[in-house]
């Protein structure tokens, strides 16, 4: 298989993310106060962390520590799963809903295609 095909099929998900100091809350929307509470929990129902963040104490107002101290390294990445966001190069090449996403035609939607091709 090119590479350049490759690039294009192949995503990458870090096993250490990267979690901010604040809530919850303020992690998934990566502290823009626009993004309301219910597309928070839509967006960690999502990728199944709702239900781990209702066990906590405060729910979607437990505090983090930088990086997340205190929960494990699934937590962690479930927390960041929900951020609806694109990076590419270390930058935010995309962000939106996934339907957002996919009407962009970017890397998000090219990823999807594939993906689709892929399990055919």
């Amino acid at each position: 298989m090119p590479q350049e095909t490759l690039h294009r099929i192949v995503g990458l998900v870090q096993q250490e993310p990267f979690l901010y100091s604040g809530t919850i809350m303020d992690n998934v929307r990566l502290f823009q106060e626009h993004i309301s509470t219910e597309q928070v929990i839509w967006a960690c129902k999502s990728v199944g962390a709702h239900h781990m963040i209702k066990r906590l104490k405060h729910g979607y107002d437990t505090r983090l520590s930088e990086r997340g101290r205190g929960l494990s390294a699934r937590e962690r990445q479930l927390i960041s799963f929900a951020r609806i966001i694109v990076m590419q190069a270390g930058k935010v090449a995309e962000q939106g809903n996934h339907g957002e996403l996919l009407e962009q035609g970017g890397i998000y939607a090219d990823l999807i295609q594939h993906s689709r091709q892929v399990s055919v």
